[in-house]
């Protein structure tokens, strides 16, 4: 899977190949293709906030964007919580569509 990470402040190198290796995995759980992931890592210096490390991704699964966020005190636990929020929302939609496609609605015609 293509994973395309933009930077907003001071992100390590280990950070962005984590978030792309943790958004990568997530294609084992699609069914359908994945035509590509893009991942925003932001690093805020506001002392005044309390989870400065904000980690935003949306997943493209054959033209169906699902999007997540997270915040956290560092940024490796906020691409955790990406990678968990989007696996969930990628799980749903799996099961959303693999349940429509196992019981097809009546076809038949006007009565």
């Amino acid at each position: 899977m293509n994973v395309a990470v933009t930077v907003r402040g001071e992100i390590t190198d280990a950070a962005v190949s984590a978030a792309r290796e943790g958004i990568a995995r997530l294609e084992r759980f699609a069914h359908a293709p994945v035509l590509g992931a893009n991942v925003v890592l932001i690093e805020e210096r506001n002392p005044k906030l309390a989870r400065p490390s904000r980690a935003e991704g949306e997943i493209n699964v054959n033209g169906h964007i699902l999007r997540g966020h997270a915040a956290a005190t560092g940024m490796p636990q906020a691409i955790d919580q990406l990678a968990t929020n989007l696996q969930r929302q990628l799980s749903g939609f799996v099961g959303r569509h693999e349940s429509s496609s196992r019981h097809p609605r009546d076809r038949q015609g006007p009565r």
